[in-house]
C-alpha cells in the first residue's frame, strides 16, 4: 500500500510480548541500576526492542507497565517488551558468543542487529 501508517502497521504488526530475567537478558542486562525510562529508550534504539513493563521478581508481584524514571532495574526483575521475536531466536543472540572463545565485535554486531529490527 501507499499509504504511510499501513506500512507502518505492516511493519510492527508482528510483534508479540515477551519477557526474560534481566540478569539472562542481552538486550536489558547492561541496564542493571539505569532508571526503567533510560533501559527502555537504550534497548529500542540499540535493538529496536520496546521495553514496557517489569514485575519484581517477589511472590504476588504486580506487573507495572511503564513505571517511569523512578524505577531503577534490577538483576532480578522480570522485563516485558514488544518484539518480532523472544530474545532466544533473535539473530543477535545467534551471533554471541563467539564459540572460539575470542570476542565479538560488538561494533559490527550493534550494525547487523540494528540491519535487522529495521526489518522486522
Amino acid at each position: 500500500s501507499h499509504e504511510d501508517w499501513q506500512r507502518l502497521y505492516g511493519k510492527c504488526s508482528g510483534n508479540e510480548i515477551y519477557h526474560i530475567r534481566l540478569g539472562d537478558s542481552k538486550f536489558f542486562g547492561d541496564y542493571e541500576g539505569k532508571s526503567f525510562t533510560y533501559a527502555s529508550f537504550h534497548a529500542h534504539r540499540k535493538y529496536g526492542v520496546s521495553l514496557v513493563g517489569i514485575q519484581r521478581d517477589i511472590r504476588g508481584s504486580k506487573i507495572q507497565l511503564n513505571p517511569g524514571p523512578r524505577h531503577i532495574m534490577r538483576k532480578s526483575d522480570i522485563c516485558f517488551y514488544l518484539n518480532i521475536s523472544k530474545e532466544e531466536n533473535s539473530a543477535f543472540i545467534l551471533a554471541h558468543p563467539n564459540q572460539d572463545g575470542t570476542s565479538v565485535d560488538r561494533t559490527r554486531l550493534s550494525q547487523q542487529t540494528e540491519k535487522t529490527s529495521r526489518v522486522a
